[in-house]
């Protein structure tokens, strides 16, 4: 199992970071293993959602689905895997600092080998952190 934690702070106000973070449509411009992602569910994200993303990670393409366990607008989000060749849960919180948001990622993968599980924090490391 890998624990993944990282933060950034953003110079928007809270809400509009949520609203940003918090919609499919925008992952893949702050997500790099990204290709693509779909809301399977009709409406607003919501706890009950389900979303399908595809990945390419260390030049492998997998597809994986996640549905949303938590969400309290503006302050939190948590998800958990229903499908795909890793299981994991994570979250967002997110703090307000003086007109910033603090934005904060963790995450507990279990995946296939320590192997790919350290490859998976670095990646998300270099993105969340913005190197």
């Amino acid at each position: 199992m890998s624990k993944i934690e990282r933060s950034v702070v953003i110079d928007r106000p809270i809400g509009e970071v949520f609203d940003f973070v918090l919609d499919p449509t925008n992952d893949a411009s702050w997500q790099t293993t990204l290709v693509e992602s779909q809301v399977l569910t009709e409406g607003p994200i919501r706890v009950g959602s389900q979303i399908r993303e595809v990945r390419r990670f260390l030049g492998v393409r997998f597809e994986l689905g996640y549905e949303v366990t938590e969400y309290e607008a503006p302050r939190r989000s948590s998800i958990k895997s229903v499908s795909g060749p890793m299981q994991f849960t994570g979250g967002y919180v997110l703090e307000s600092r003086d007109g910033s948001t603090e934005f904060i990622v963790t995450g507990d993968i279990e995946g296939h080998g320590s192997r790919s599980s350290r490859a998976w924090r670095r990646v998300s490391s270099r993105r969340i952190s913005g190197t």
